[in-house]
């Protein structure tokens, strides 16, 4: 009796200490905080579940929720305990630094990516230790770097166009997984010398690909930032069990499987001397580089091509998704735009270089506004000044930032400001002209699908090559004969976030069919 009588003592001295403990914290939040000052919900300054209340039971929907607070609190707001979210336009170049300062990421933020994409540049939280690991890589992705490549991507975009033409009478589909297919390919043909041969699958379907498994993937994004243990769990899980347990996953253990075993080929191939014969790629590049060893072991590689490829895969085909949609939505823009591509490209199958695609107006400014509509990264990518306090002076309100204190703005609350951006949900391409029809070099300074700064975007060149050389094939050679099904500006629009943008979850794609 006395043990059980101890026991319950224990437990109730326990719980008494735990609460004791998380009233201290909460109000430690509230009053003396280094953030206590900035202006936002109580709930949020105390908890990061209020945070995961609209990322995790109302998936997704915090970015909205930020919106009507700073309808509320102004340009400033703090969004957890650890946290600020700034809305306005003009802070872009001091948050990104695009000086050249400074910026780590966000430990808190980090979370979500688990200890092995931890060995990724993208998850690299400091400074120095990104850059030491992105500069290798900063050559092979220079736009000098891919335009020697280029006609691998010219390759890959006329296969693309036959696959799809090749679909005639076989009815509608996604043309977003067809997209994800070429997108697959020509990163992966970049990163490792060898296509993925998505465009090449015998039947011409567009199924399985990684579409499915990165978004599957995104969806567990919120969980695993609040409990990043879990992350331990399921890494310790077999192979067979961890794809039962949710399918779309299975062809992306698979793909990382695959991946980490050809990196590790290409490792023993290049220690024994055999580098001659291996063709041109970033993981040849990484290896002959002058990175310390630590950071040339098949695990830190396989995660940097992990992060390369779902970086790669995803954003880039859901930008042409977009565009595709409009186009097709608006023939008097498609007209327009097929017109411009006529003149500089007689025959379609033999485009003419991207820097030259680059310098027609109308594809420029469609290829923008697609971008812009499709966010890059919709999710909010929070940036840690380490050395500096930042200073927000505007809208009648100044405030003096804490150096170390994480800070973040969301692309969709950026590319939808109204101020810069008039009737944003609109697809307005002559938006990014000038009076004269050049571009608006201006206007592009508030374009954040790239991101911004010393951790821009690595693969922005290369997805830009896609783009245009992509963009320009499909209308000269498919568009013609694609028509939508049952698909409405809905299954484009943004409507949450998944760390990529998501739509209604009603939607069943941009459906397409190709015509006789």
């Amino acid at each position: 009796m006395a043990l059980l009588t101890l026991s319950w003592t224990h437990i109730g001295l326990g719980l008494a200490a735990l609460i004791i403990a998380t009233l201290a914290r909460a109000v430690y939040r509230l009053t003396l905080h280094p953030l206590a000052k900035f202006p936002g919900p109580k709930l949020a300054a105390v908890s990061y579940k209020y945070e995961f209340f609209y990322d995790g039971i109302r998936p997704g929907t915090y970015n909205s929720h930020i919106a009507l607070l700073h309808a509320t609190y102004g340009p400033v707001v703090r969004i957890n305990p650890s946290e600020l979210h700034i809305s306005d336009p003009r802070f872009i170049d001091t948050l990104y630094a695009v000086g050249g300062r400074r910026r780590d990421k966000s430990a808190y933020f980090l979370n979500a990516f688990g200890s092995i994409a931890a060995m990724s540049g993208f998850a690299t939280p400091g400074h120095e230790h990104h850059r030491l690991r992105r500069a290798p890589l900063n050559r092979f992705f220079s736009r000098a770097s891919i335009a020697r490549l280029e006609p691998l991507v010219h390759e890959l975009a006329q296969r693309l166009c036959d696959r799809l033409l090749a679909w005639e009478g076989r009815g509608s589909f996604d043309v977003a997984m067809a997209y994800s297919c070429y997108t697959t390919d020509v990163i992966t043909a970049y990163c490792f010398g060898q296509a993925h041969g998505f465009l090449d699958r015998e039947g011409g379907g567009w199924e399985p690909n990684l579409r499915p498994a990165i978004h599957a993937g995104c969806r567990t994004l919120p969980v695993m930032r609040q409990w990043p243990w879990i992350f331990s769990i399921i890494n310790s899980l077999p192979d067979a069990l961890a794809k039962a347990m949710d399918p779309d996953l299975a062809i992306w253990i698979d793909h990382l499987n695959a991946l980490t075993a050809h990196i590790g080929t290409i490792k023993a191939r290049f220690d024994k001397g055999g580098k001659a014969d291996l063709p041109e790629s970033v993981f040849v590049e990484l290896l002959q580089s002058d990175l310390p060893d630590a950071e040339k072991t098949v695990p830190r590689l396989g995660a940097e091509a992990s992060s390369l490829i779902s970086a790669g895969t995803e954003t880039t085909a859901w930008t042409l998704s977009v565009l595709t949609f409009h186009l097709l939505d608006k023939p008097a823009m498609l007209e327009r735009l097929t017109g411009e591509l006529d003149r500089a490209a007689p025959d379609p199958k033999r485009l003419p270089p991207w820097a030259s695609l680059e310098r027609l107006p109308f594809l420029s400014a469609c290829i923008l506004e697609a971008l812009r509509l499709s966010y890059g990264v919709a999710t909010r990518l929070a940036r840690v000044a380490p050395d500096e306090d930042l200073v927000y002076e505007g809208k009648g309100v100044r405030y003096v930032i804490p150096r170390g204190t994480a800070v973040s703005m969301a692309n969709p609350l950026i590319h939808h400001n109204e101020e810069i951006f008039p009737e944003p949900l609109e697809f307005v391409p002559e938006r990014w002209l000038d009076g004269k029809g050049g571009r608006r070099r201006d206007l592009e300074g508030y374009l954040l699908s790239f991101s911004k700064g010393s951790r821009q975007c690595l693969g922005m060149n290369l997805a830009y090559a896609e783009l245009y050389v992509g963009a320009a094939a499909v209308v000269l050679r498919v568009l013609p004969r694609m028509e939508l099904v049952e698909t409405t500006v809905r299954d484009v629009r943004y409507h949450h976030e998944v760390f990529i943008p998501a739509v209604d979850p009603e939607s069943k794609g941009v459906r397409v069919a190709i015509k006789a």
